[in-house]
């Protein structure tokens, strides 16, 4: 297993809440809608709240 960091800077025309909730809270429904690689996410610990770990289950091959 490992961590990688990536950081970039898009200009958006959503507002900050809005993209934070999109990008934290619901990242699990959104990768999987936005990214092919991306098979499914799960929670693999916490609720959803601050601290929360998610795993990211990307499709083989890809």
């Amino acid at each position: 297993m490992g961590v990688q960091i990536q950081e970039y800077a898009t200009p958006v025309s959503v507002p900050p809440a809005r993209l934070f909730k999109a990008m934290s809270i619901d990242i699990h429904n959104l990768f999987p809608k936005i990214l092919d690689i991306i098979e499914s996410v799960e929670l693999s610990e916490g609720t959803g709240e601050a601290g929360t770990i998610k795993k990211l289950n990307i499709i083989e091959g890809q």
